[in-house]
């Protein structure tokens, strides 16, 4: 199932367990008091927010709150509220949800940073022993563009060091920036350039090479990934460089 697949089923979730759960409370609404019940759907936000998807959980809040206002105030089954109690119960029980809604996708937004710093670090060590043992520049090479592959999600990835372009090409900054000429290109919405983006190799204080990244899909992507995609070509121009010394 695809990420935008599952994203709509918790959408879905989020709009239908609500009004399950409200239909369910219906056999006690009598017995128990409206605050308790705005309570009990607070859990059914709660759970469809554990997913961290925002929109779910916002989507699941709208949906308790308008199933409360429907069958726990008079009158029942209208959207009007006599009360102004139970008015003040369903704006904090839609309060709460967006509140929640919101924390939970920042803490999976932070989970998938951390998650992804994680693997980065895996990466740069098994690169590390792996031009330990092999400190050939070809083989340094050669890892980081499988390194790079990976990481980035791409199509292709080649080095290049003799070449000569008509145009410009897009280009990797080693603040995480994309720059196609003068002009930046916006990696948050269009991932990297679907032509393919150079990934500049220096050494000994010039460009002695590049990588060119070909994604397999327009991904939006964050400049610190990109970033960490300049420090493996750094990687690879140190081991070009140390080649290229006299011995």
């Amino acid at each position: 199932m695809s990420v935008d697949r599952r994203g709509w089923l918790y959408v879905a979730v989020g709009a239908v367990s609500p009004v399950a759960a409200a239909g369910g409370l219906l056999i006690v609404r009598d017995r128990l008091d409206n605050t308790s019940i705005a309570l009990l759907l607070v859990v059914v936000i709660v759970a469809v927010a554990t997913s961290g998807r925002r929109l779910a959980a916002f989507v699941a809040a709208l949906s308790a709150a308008g199933s409360f206002n429907l069958f726990f105030t008079h009158p029942y089954l209208s959207p009007r509220i006599s009360s102004s109690t139970d008015l003040e119960t369903g704006l904090f029980l839609l309060i709460v949800g967006l509140a929640v809604g919101e924390l939970a996708a920042r803490g999976r937004r932070f989970q998938q940073t951390a998650a992804s710093r994680s693997q980065e670090l895996e990466r740069f060590h098994g690169l590390a022993g792996q031009v330990a043992l092999d400190p050939t520049s070809d083989f340094v090479v050669m890892t980081v563009a499988v390194q790079l592959a990976q990481q980035l999600d791409l199509a292709d990835c080649r080095f290049e060091i003799d070449y000569k372009d008509e145009r410009a090409v897009p280009r990797i900054e080693r603040d995480g920036t994309i720059w196609w000429g003068v002009n930046p290109w916006p990696i948050h919405e269009h991932g990297l350039p679907p032509w393919g983006v150079e990934l500049p190799v220096w050494g000994h204080g010039r460009q002695i090479g590049r990588f060119i990244l070909v994604p397999k899909s327009a991904v939006p992507v964050e400049p610190a990934v990109l970033m960490s995609a300049v420090v493996l070509a750094d990687q690879a121009g140190a081991a070009l460089a140390a080649g290229m010394t006299p011995a």
